[in-house]
């Protein structure tokens, strides 16, 4: 199964490690279904770094979708997005309830899932309270 992740990147997190710790164990619930894992590779940290590191220590395939270029802001990064949403089986969005999450870039990989009928499972992160709650949409 190719399992793409999105979530925020790492200054969105008030506790990364704990954020860190529920990406790892998330994906580990699905680790020998996965096939290839997909980020979206933002160079800013967060859910998609994390994610690639658990894939390297799993030696789980990765594929890529860095943000185009050679268009502009935000349209490189929406482009990114959709694209990663259109490759995947499954979407795995972790986010930080603590924020205004509605209005990021996980949404908007969200949203694309759903456009192309993608399997979404939505982790909802309290860094604050060190729980989560997942949810299948």
């Amino acid at each position: 199964m190719k399992i793409a992740v999105s979530g925020h990147r790492l200054k969105k997190w008030s506790n990364p490690s704990f954020a860190k710790h529920v990406v790892f164990e998330v994906l580990n619930k699905f680790k020998k279904r996965i096939t290839m894992l997909g980020s979206g590779h933002c160079p800013l940290g967060g859910v998609d770094i994390w994610a690639e590191e658990f894939a390297k220590k799993n030696n789980i395939k990765l594929k890529l979708f860095p943000p185009y270029k050679n268009l502009p802001s935000p349209l490189k990064f929406w482009k990114r997005n959709e694209d990663l949403a259109k490759w995947c089986d499954l979407l795995i969005a972790f986010v930080n309830v603590n924020i205004n999450w509605k209005h990021s870039g996980a949404y908007n990989t969200i949203n694309y899932a759903r456009k192309y009928n993608k399997l979404v499972l939505l982790v909802f992160i309290d860094d604050k309270h060190k729980t989560y709650t997942m949810r299948f949409l």
